[in-house]
């Protein structure tokens, strides 16, 4: 389940959103964890 939580910026939550699509995306696609 993912979580969503306050950030102290838009350019923190942005950064943890690009990195929970990317992780996502390559699980997707079976690659390395």
């Amino acid at each position: 389940m993912i979580e969503i939580h306050a950030f102290d910026t838009q350019e923190a939550q942005s950064e943890a959103l690009a990195r929970a699509v990317g992780d996502a995306l390559r699980a997707a696609l079976g690659g390395p964890a």
